[in-house]
């Protein structure tokens, strides 16, 4: 298979180019995203559009976002059901594991995804790349999928008793009766013995959820470091095994719901030796390599950032027209929550006004899945999260400097007593130390 360009214009500042892959069939329309901080080592993740999920791969936001949340080089191409879409996508999976090195990822971190009928594609592919034994995949992402599932007996459709050896799954799905085949697929894989991780909605998310949700599944699937899946094609079931009720598997399916994680409020500031953390630029003596990358980090997990008043307007007024990159379009493009007990409106955009008492609308926030929720500045509003139990990471990155009085502390006087516990402290070479500390419970 060859590509060619098709449209490079405003590829720099997009992060996206347009290819051309031409199949065995028929060319194929492909675009590509790389993530802010590309690295060769980047995974790679050819996702298939079946239009389960409206605006997740045509959102240019969308795919772009996904790619630099989850850290890896995104491929999505159209799935267009007819006599020859398996023989494109098998196309496509090649053509990407071929040149995945000349689109600036690993190859052999290849991840394989899809919605709605593109997911089937996926599910298919996943499994002729395992009886192949090429290409290795990290995960197959099945998103709402439509999988040809047998009747009784085990007649027609994907041959459910063949399953055992294939890639590793991510499935998201649709609670309620058979809004899609991903409960029930998931079901066959666990007992195939297949790694699942499934993640179950009550309603049919937006886009915008979908990507959130997906790139904190990929960074723990791909922050493990294990090796890519090796297909086994000797691994298989005999076909005999194929004859599944289909009761049975709805209802097992409905029993194997995941419990997602809490998510991690976390807040990192910059502090003198005496606690203050107001304007560091006029007492800290230099900003270090540690600790850029310490906040690099932080980004990386965040996908929410909370404000309080003050630092939401300092922000609101410079960041919108700010070309001071990367960090520009990471937070334009963030969700924002402000806390303000004065704020009628914020104009800001992904910004949006907490109405009601804020540590409630936190707890809340906690339990939705997504990645870490940030506290940006806003000394106030970290020191309510912590005293309510509800800020699980404060990072200080101690400068070794006595800023003296006039500036404001982190905590006043008139604090009260909070327990903590040291998590990690490491110096850095300018001398400051970076602390991170948790509640002590």
């Amino acid at each position: 298979m060859t590509y060619s360009p098709v449209d490079r214009q405003g590829a720099a500042q997009r992060g996206t180019v347009a290819l051309r892959l031409r199949g065995r069939t028929a060319p194929q329309a492909a675009r590509v995203y790389w993530p802010q901080r590309a690295s060769h080592t980047a995974a790679l993740l050819l996702l298939f559009n079946g239009g389960g999920v409206p605006g997740l791969i045509h959102d240019d936001a969308n795919a772009r976002t996904l790619s630099s949340r989850a850290g890896v080089v995104v491929v999505t191409v159209p799935h267009i059901p007819g006599p020859d879409d398996f023989r494109d996508a098998v196309a496509a999976v090649e053509w990407v594991a071929d040149h995945g090195a000349e689109l600036g990822a690993d190859p052999g971190r290849l991840l394989l995804a899809g919605d709605g009928g593109g997911g089937g594609a996926a599910a298919a592919v996943a499994l002729h790349a395992r009886d192949q034994g090429w290409p290795a995949l990290v995960r197959q992402i099945l998103i709402f999928p439509r999988i040809p599932l047998p009747g009784p007996g085990g007649a027609g459709g994907l041959p459910t008793g063949l399953l055992a050896g294939v890639s590793p799954a991510i499935v998201l799905t649709l609670d309620g009766p058979r809004q899609d085949d991903g409960a029930p697929y998931a079901a066959l894989l666990r007992d195939a013995g297949v790694e699942v991780d499934l993640l179950r909605y009550d309603h049919r998310p937006g886009g915008e959820r979908v990507v959130t949700d997906l790139a904190v599944s990929l960074r723990k699937a791909l922050s493990a470091r294990a090796p890519p899946h090796r297909p086994d094609p000797a691994a298989r079931h005999t076909p005999e095994a194929a004859a599944v009720n289909v009761h049975q598997l709805n209802r097992s399916a409905r029993t194997t719901t995941e419990v997602l994680q809490m998510r991690k409020v976390q807040a990192g500031l910059f502090s003198s030796v005496d606690g203050v953390i107001e304007s560091p630029d006029q007492w800290q003596p230099g900003f270090d390599e540690e600790m850029g990358a310490t906040l690099a980090r932080m980004l990386d997990e965040q996908d929410t950032v909370l404000l309080g008043r003050v630092t939401y307007t300092e922000w609101a007024e410079y960041w919108p027209t700010s070309t001071d990159e990367p960090f520009a379009s990471w937070i334009n493009g963030t969700q924002k929550y402000v806390a303000s007990e004065t704020l009628d409106t914020v104009g800001w955009e992904n910004s949006t006004l907490i109405k009601g008492p804020v540590n409630d609308f936190v707890a809340r926030l906690r339990e939705k899945p997504g990645g870490a929720i940030g506290i940006a500045g806003s000394p106030t509003l970290v020191r309510s999260l912590l005293q309510a139990g509800l800020l699980d990471e404060l990072t200080l990155m101690i400068s070794p400097v006595v800023a003296g009085g006039g500036l404001a502390r982190l905590f006043p006087e008139d604090s009260p007593q909070t327990g903590l516990k040291l998590v990690e402290a490491k110096p850095t070479s300018s001398g400051a130390v970076i602390a991170t500390y948790g509640p002590a419970r």
